[in-house]
C-alpha cells in the first residue's frame, strides 16, 4: 500500500510556502491594477472579490508589501467584557452564595458601589449612584 498524501495542515514547509503565495498572489493583483488593468478584470482573474482587489491596493499603497500579508480577523477585544478585578469579584460572591440569582447579585453589588454600565457590563458607580461617572457633573 502507498503512503496516504500528507495534509497541508501538518506540513509546516507546505503552509509557510501557501502564505507566501497568497502574498505574491496578492501582490500580483495589485500589480495589474497599477499597471493598468481594471478592477474587475483583476478581480474575476485572480477569483476575488472587487472590494478585495480595493483592500490590497489601498494597503499596498500606504504599507508597501508587508500590507499584503495575511492579517487577523479576530477583533481587538470584547467592548462588553467586564474589568479583570471585578470580575473576580462577581466570581467570588457567586461562588460564596450559591442561592443568590443575578437580581440579588447586582443589588449587592450596587451596595458596594458597582453599578450597570450602559454596555451590559459593570463599574464603579458615580458619587450620585448612577453608572456614568460624568452625569452628576452634567446635570448640574
Amino acid at each position: 500500500m502507498g503512503k496516504a498524501p500528507e495534509s497541508p495542515k501538518n506540513n509546516v514547509g507546505q503552509l509557510c510556502y501557501e502564505v507566501k503565495f497568497e502574498r505574491d498572489a496578492r501582490h500580483r493583483a495589485v500589480l495589474e491594477v497599477l499597471d493598468g488593468s481594471t478592477v474587475v478584470a483583476v478581480a474575476a482573474r485572480f477569483g476575488v472579490s472587487r472590494h478585495s482587489v480595493h483592500s490590497w491596493s489601498r494597503r499596498y499603497a500606504t504599507q508597501g508589501l508587508a500590507g499584503l500579508a495575511d492579517r487577523s480577523s479576530r477583533p481587538d477585544g470584547c467592548a462588553h467584557q467586564m474589568a479583570p478585578g471585578l470580575e473576580a469579584r462577581v466570581v467570588e460572591m457567586r461562588l460564596a452564595h450559591l442561592g443568590w440569582g443575578p437580581g440579588t447579585s447586582l443589588s449587592r453589588m450596587a451596595a458596594e458601589g458597582v453599578g450597570p454600565h450602559a454596555n451590559g457590563g459593570y463599574e464603579p458607580a458615580g458619587a450620585d449612584g448612577s453608572a456614568d461617572k460624568g452625569a452628576a457633573a452634567r446635570a448640574a
